[in-house]
């Protein structure tokens, strides 16, 4: 309900603000979008959490942590490649990935970032922000899979220009992630949670920063006799 004052300045006229009607013949476009206004509506004025609230700060709080873990995971990884594919390379080179491939495949995820910000955001607005939400967690999930499994497979094409390849569209997927979290977390949130509720999924990033080097450390000690005996382990 709004309040508009009257031409003598002394009277306040309340406005009625539209409801959704469905009984009203609209177009179903038009009816989806009252739809959603009522339902941002009645979350504004919530005060407590409610379970739609949690249930989207939960999803997007994995899906940052889990974009952190897979960009902060690659300082690992190339140390790894270094030591399967260099190891009997001889003088200071040895079990070091050369400086242009390590930078490569390091900036990949950069450029699909950049890549996947302008397009998935625009996307969000045409298509539907949970749609291309959606698209864009499937997009990092299989290009992290199809990452792991990269290797010397096509001719001309050598282990670190494929893992750029995937990088670069697992980038892409992380990029689509960073406009529309803040937008769904924004409306599924209450005006009194707001800001915590964006806090609390960004700050995810954090733990998935930390995660990275522990999870590679504690994989390589549990194989660790293995390696020792083969370097080529590290591989697998």
């Amino acid at each position: 309900m709004g309040f508009q004052d009257t031409n003598s300045g002394s009277d306040i006229v309340e406005i009625e603000k539209p409801q959704y009607r469905p009984d009203l013949d609209i177009d179903e476009r038009d009816r989806d979008l009252l739809r959603r206004q009522q339902e941002l509506e009645e979350l504004d004025g919530e005060t407590k959490l409610n379970w739609e609230m949690i249930k989207k700060l939960t999803v997007c709080g994995v899906a940052f942590l889990n974009d952190a873990y897979d960009m902060f995971a690659i300082n690992i990884v190339a140390m790894i490649l270094g030591f399967v594919y260099y190891h009997d390379v001889e003088g200071s080179e040895q079990n070091a990935v050369p400086k242009k491939w390590d930078t490569l495949i390091k900036i990949a995820v950069q450029i699909g970032c950049l890549l996947g910000q302008l397009v998935m955001g625009r996307l969000g607005d045409k298509v539907g922000r949970t749609t291309v939400y959606s698209a864009s967690l499937m997009i990092a999930i299989i290009t992290t899979i199809a990452s792991a499994f990269s290797s010397n497979m096509v001719k001309g094409f050598n282990v670190f220009i494929v893992l750029f390849i995937w990088r670069v569209l697992l980038g892409f997927g992380i990029g689509g992630d960073y406009p529309l979290t803040a937008t769904i977390v924004s409306e599924y949130s209450s005006v009194h949670n707001r800001g915590k509720m964006i806090s609390a999924v960004f700050s995810c990033q954090g733990f998935g920063n930390v995660l990275a080097p522990i999870i590679g450390i504690i994989v390589t000690a549990c194989f660790k006799n293995s390696i020792d005996r083969d370097v080529e382990y590290l591989d697998y």
